[in-house]
């Protein structure tokens, strides 16, 4: 049809009870490079109900503004005729969307009457999940129905186009229950689950040096953190380590070249101290550094009694280049001082994550 590209990948998948639409099954909506995708459709029946769900997923905003996209699933049984509807699905644009509001306000029987069982907006940036669920009396025709979705795409002007995709599901009479072999017990297997440990490491350095010192100052205590729990993994036959996370950090009272070499210096320095302490797989630690944590001082900042709180935070939130917000604070000695030997310390740190695999005796 004129401007319309419909991809659809159709098939009667017959299971007990009920049928499945692959994930990959798609619609390409028109005049758009986005999507409108229907995945994990069940059609079952649930006592004295048929019920139907499935989920839609949008992606890249799929309609334009003045556009809407209405499902509506039909219960059909070949060569009587009998057929019945399920509520609709409507997916509008964003002009669309008001439009619909606006008329709902007014709260008519009709419109009342009519009005879908789901419906929403397209988002404008991200992936949107849409999960329907809906239930109809269930009558002894439906045994060998098929699901139809109609699709009807509204343009500006109220111009309509209707796409079908029939058969795209069939309830099927549930095969009569084979007798059973006596059920042969089996002691299940040891099942495992992954854990993360997440703390943090205020580890010293001399002025200027990135090479891990034991001694140095409060360095023993620090290093500890991490490498008791290196040692619990490694000894315990039930744990497999699986990967070590580690992100330096520095302060900002030099220039901030000077703390991307320092930071990244010293937490390759780590790394490497670990290795060779415990004999681990390099390839199992990753790194990264971040040479000035302006985060973690805003917080700090903001959480403060500090004179020149105000002022403070309107630098650190300012576009200005780390090393001028830097020289902005040196200009105020007072504050300088109290940053460098209350706030400064607490920002240079080793933050680590380690995950390993626990084996669970079932």
């Amino acid at each position: 049809m004129k401007n319309i590209q419909l991809k659809t990948f159709l098939g009667i998948l017959c299971l007990i009870g009920y049928t499945q639409l692959p994930a990959q099954t798609l619609q390409t909506l028109p005049e758009t490079d986005g999507k409108v995708i229907y995945e994990n459709l069940r059609l079952e029946k649930q006592g004295s109900h048929m019920v139907l769900t499935f989920d839609t997923r949008i992606i890249d905003k799929a309609l334009n503004n003045r556009q809407s996209w209405k499902v509506i699933p039909e219960l059909i049984q070949s060569g009587t005729g009998k057929s019945t509807f399920y509520p609709s699905l409507l997916i509008n644009g964003r002009q669309k969307e008001r439009h619909y509001k606006r008329r709902m306000s007014f709260k008519n029987r009709e419109l009342l009457a009519n009005q879908p069982l789901v419906h929403t907006n397209v988002p404008q940036d991200e992936e949107q999940l849409i999960r329907y669920r809906a239930e109809i009396p269930y009558q002894s025709w439906m045994e060998n129905c098929t699901l139809t979705f109609h699709q009807l795409l509204t343009s500006p002007r109220e111009k309509k186009q209707l796409f079908t995709m029939p058969a795209v599901a069939r309830l099927v009479p549930a095969p009569k229950p084979e007798p059973q072999a006596p059920p042969v017990i089996v002691a299940p297997p040891p099942t495992t689950k992954t854990i993360s440990i997440n703390g943090e490491a205020h580890i010293q350095f001399p002025v200027g040096k990135t090479g891990i010192q034991p001694t140095y100052m409060e360095n023993k205590a620090e290093l500890e953190k991490i490498e008791k729990e290196i040692r619990r993994i490694i000894g315990d036959k039930n744990f497999t380590l699986v990967s070590i996370q580690l992100t330096g950090y520095a302060s900002p009272e030099a220039r901030y070249a000077t703390n991307a070499r320092l930071s990244e210096g010293r937490t390759k320095a780590l790394k490497e101290y670990l290795v060779e302490k415990y004999k681990l797989d390099p390839a199992i630690i990753r790194i990264s550094h971040i040479p000035e944590d302006w985060v973690r001082l805003r917080e700090f900042v903001e959480k403060s009694n500090l004179a020149d709180k105000t002022k403070i935070l309107t630098i650190i939130d300012s576009g200005d280049s780390e090393d001028t917000k830097e020289q902005k604070l040196r200009n105020m000695p007072a504050t300088w001082n109290i940053l460098l030997k209350e706030y400064f310390p607490q920002l240079r740190r080793v933050d680590y994550q380690i995950l390993y695999k626990q084996e669970v005796k079932n």
